[in-house]
């Protein structure tokens, strides 16, 4: 994987920060628990990392490393929204978990990588009528048994 915070840096449009400084070592501490995600979760998955494109591994550590820089909300512990009207002001705080190691993977980028989806899982459609009728239960005047 080649991701460096300079790569980062161009595609946030900015200057990168200079080596060494929290920032600098804070991205850099981003794109190894990035790369390291993709790693447990490729492994996970029976995937061996060399099959995987570098270039894709590339981007989707890149995206991810880019959205906990402008998008900081993910792993905050509380944000403040505003709003004032002609009648009041209305102020609402929420209150956040810090994010389970603060880099976080659309799904879109785990399909990407081809690790996407939920291992071991299925779902199945249900066909045919209920035993009760319409969620209505015993007692309720609408309430038909379907079933004998």
């Amino acid at each position: 994987m080649a991701v460096t915070i300079q790569k980062i840096a161009v595609e946030l449009g900015r200057t990168a920060p200079v080596a060494d400084t929290p920032e600098a070592l804070q991205w850099a501490s981003w794109i190894a628990r990035a790369e390291r995600a993709i790693t447990t979760r490729a492994e996970a998955r029976g995937v061996e990392m060399d099959t995987l494109d570098p270039d894709v591994v590339d981007d989707v550590i890149t995206y991810a490393v880019v959205r906990r820089i402008t998008r900081p909300i993910d792993g905050a512990e509380s944000t403040t929204d505003q709003l004032g009207t002609d009648v009041g002001s209305w102020q609402q705080t929420r209150r956040y978990s810090a994010g389970a190691g603060d880099i976080f993977f659309l799904d879109a980028w785990w399909d990407l990588l081809g690790l996407g989806g939920s291992a071991g899982v299925f779902s199945i459609q249900m066909t045919g009528a209920p035993d009760v009728g319409y969620g209505y239960g015993p007692g309720h005047p609408q309430y038909t048994r379907i079933w004998p």
